[in-house]
């Protein structure tokens, strides 16, 4: 595993500008990590931590190279490419939004994330669905979008108050729920004060008709 150290930790490690010569590293270990810091240029310092070099011949017991970059950096470099095709990948259809608060944008990416993982396990299971088809992904988180949504559609009572919102919930109940034949909910039960009101009205009816009725001059 890698871990990018921010580079404003200027603090670890010697990594304040003027302690190392350009294309020199420093390396800190303990019993099962390494931390290493690199650097390319001049005032530009990469720090990496890593569990998978935990010893000194892990780190510098490769070829030597123009530039003396530790074997941490030259693996990260070999193996970040999936994590950069990913981000390529999920920015094509995303739900990140602009935003200055980071639990939602962790959300979002949370999302996207696992969207793609079920689209790429969904064409495996099913490598004949849509055949010729060139935007599938597309199709699939549309779809994925109308299941994740629709027991929510069912349980509403009301509309929402926002136009695009009722106009997605009318179109829902009016397909039959998406081709499953759901009827729109049932309206809701009176609340027991219009209950208690209505049987006390009828109870006050009732008692002035008897009265009415008894009286010698009704």
């Amino acid at each position: 595993m890698f871990q990018k150290v921010p580079e404003s930790s200027g603090l670890l490690l010697g990594s304040m500008p003027g302690f190392l010569l350009v294309l020199s590293s420093k390396f800190t270990f303990t019993r099962d990590t390494a931390l290493v810091t690199y650097l390319a240029k001049k005032n530009k310092n990469v720090l990496l931590l890593s569990m998978l070099h935990a010893r000194t011949v892990d780190v510098v017991g490769r070829q030597q190279r123009a530039d003396d970059k530790p074997a941490v950096i030259l693996d990260y470099n070999s193996n970040k490419g999936g994590v950069d095709n990913l981000d390529k990948v999920v920015a094509t259809y995303s739900c990140r939004r602009m935003m200055a608060r980071w639990p939602l944008a962790v959300f979002h990416n949370i999302l996207d994330v696992s969207s793609y993982n079920a689209f790429v396990i969904w064409r495996e299971l099913n490598p004949k669905w849509l055949p010729g088809k060139r935007n599938k992904r597309r199709v699939f988180l549309e779809q994925l979008g109308k299941a994740l949504v629709a027991p929510l559609i069912e349980r509403r009572t009301h509309l929402p108050r926002a136009e695009a919102a009722a106009a997605v919930v009318k179109t829902y109940r009016l397909a039959g729920g998406g081709g499953g034949g759901v009827p729109p909910p049932p309206p809701p039960p009176p609340s027991s004060s219009s209950s208690s009101s209505s049987s006390s009205s009828s109870s006050s009816s009732s008692s002035s008709s008897s009265v009415s009725a008894s009286a010698p001059w009704g």
